[in-house]
């Protein structure tokens, strides 16, 4: 039978001997240098051991797909500041590229909710209303 009720705070400051041994994951050598550096900014602002072997793959797909939205918006942003004028050829690449990245927005949204690095996914609820309980005085 399992423990029953909230974990103490005293068994939440425990830190497992796995996660003090556990080393950040290497961008693979495939990956290139902007895609490298996106995979050590996103493994550095996460513990250690966050990311498991399995979920590496996913990993790599985030950073080419952020790469990807990046140089999209390379291109949109030439193209609205080349030209005063706009024409229907720059309409129509524009449009081409919106779509694109579009589509790139949602791959990295899917991604990074799948692997629990976005604020929302590591939100903790309870923290924020222990510290509003805390302010609170017991006659409000």
């Amino acid at each position: 039978m399992g423990v029953r009720g909230r974990p103490s705070s005293v068994a939440l400051s425990i830190v497992s001997p796995d996660a003090i041994t556990a080393k950040r994951p290497e961008p693979p050598n495939y990956l290139g240098k902007e895609e490298s550096e996106v995979w050590r900014k996103v493994t550095s602002c996460l513990p250690p051991d966050w990311f498991a072997e399995d979920t590496h793959g996913m990993l790599e797909q985030y950073c080419r797909h952020v790469i990807c939205a990046r140089y999209m918006a390379k291109r949109i942003n030439k193209i609205q500041s080349a030209s005063g004028n706009i024409s229907d050829k720059d309409i129509k690449a524009l449009d081409n590229l919106y779509k694109l990245q579009h589509r790139e927005t949602i791959a990295i949204a899917a991604l990074s909710t799948k692997m629990r690095i976005t604020q929302n996914s590591r939100y903790d609820r309870r923290i924020k209303v222990n510290k509003q309980r805390a302010t609170q005085n017991p006659w409000d």
